[in-house]
């Protein structure tokens, strides 16, 4: 019996590792492979409103915005309002902002007011939109109780 062990055999054994390196390449379609951004998070928000407010008073909404690739902008609405919205756009890419939108006022056409906020990053990638709803009460009347 003969053995072809020597340059045959190693020959071989490179092609098969060539072969199956060439098969793991071809089945990965590459999206991440060369870009670096494998475990990078997206834009995010953060929104913070009171739980009640008067209604006609005046409140503030706190938003924190995380984009890893800087801040676009950050949009901040009030639902079913038409003058209700801010755009907070002058950021030039840093990566967190906190802002405090003012002069929002309690809506006397509900009981409950919704506020929606998401933010942009540099690259165009939006952060999912948050919500949070505020319980409307009607104003409470100051003055000594009758008798």
């Amino acid at each position: 019996m003969v053995r072809s062990s020597g340059i045959r055999g190693r020959l071989a054994v490179r092609a098969a590792a060539a072969f199956a390196a060439a098969v793991l390449v071809a089945g990965c379609e590459g999206g991440n492979l060369f870009e670096g951004e494998v475990a990078e998070e997206g834009p995010r928000i953060e929104l913070t409103v009171p739980t009640s407010v008067e209604e006609g008073e005046t409140f503030t909404v706190t938003v924190r915005a995380t984009a890893p690739r800087g801040v676009q902008f950050i949009d901040v609405t009030v639902v079913g309002d038409p003058t209700g919205g801010q755009r907070f756009d002058d950021y030039d890419g840093i990566s967190q902002v906190e802002i405090e939108t003012v002069s929002l006022t309690a809506s006397s056409t509900s009981s409950t007011m919704t506020i929606e906020a998401f933010v942009q990053d540099v690259n165009g990638r939006n952060s999912a939109t948050e919500r949070a709803t505020i319980q409307v009460t009607a104003p409470t009347t100051g003055g000594a109780p009758s008798d």
